[in-house]
């Protein structure tokens, strides 16, 4: 500041020379895995403090470069307990699952959720998501509200049932693995 005189910096270039295509690939590797196992935690209710076991089944390759590189950040960040990297593992009841980019995630059940309890509260769920879906259809097929309703609260509607039949189609694949 000189004066009254702001002297400004120019903005740094970007250079591209810099970017490290393969070590980013491998992160986002590690970071969707994080991510899956986080989510596979809160769609089943799962206790924050608890630690639980996962077996990581790389699709790729380089996906189970990336995950062998980044397991201890894996573990940490995902509380994990025990993880193992399978091959052509097969879910078996009572094990949640979820696929991230190149990588399928499988968690037990058995022992970390009440797994009759969390049958009942999806079962739950998904009634109350269907009422919801029934109540969003009946507004689309009538006639006046079309015609009447303001188009992007119709496109609301719209959008709010394409929302509801995918939380619906991930409860029931859900519930086909808590036996």
């Amino acid at each position: 500041h000189q004066g009254n005189t702001i002297m400004l910096s120019k903005w740094p270039d970007f250079e591209r020379r810099f970017i490290n295509f393969p070590a980013e690939k491998k992160m986002s590797y590690i970071i969707d895995t994080i991510k899956g196992i986080r989510n596979i935690r809160a769609e089943m209710n799962i206790e924050p403090q608890k630690s639980i076991d996962a077996i990581l089944v790389p699709l790729e390759q380089r996906a189970e470069e990336a995950i062998r590189l980044g397991m201890d950040y894996i573990k940490l960040l995902a509380k994990l307990k025990n993880s193992k990297i399978g091959k052509n593992f097969k879910a078996k009841d009572n094990y949640a699952c979820s696929v991230v980019s190149g990588i399928s995630i499988y968690v037990p059940l058995e022992g970390v959720i009440d797994i009759e309890a969390e049958r009942r509260r999806l079962e739950e769920r998904l009634e109350s998501i269907s009422q919801e879906l029934e109540k969003a259809n009946r507004k689309l097929k009538n006639r006046g509200f079309i015609t009447k309703a303001p188009e992007q609260v119709v496109e609301m509607e719209k959008q709010k049932r394409v929302g509801l039949e995918m939380q619906a189609k991930k409860i029931r694949e859900t519930l086909k693995y808590l036996i």
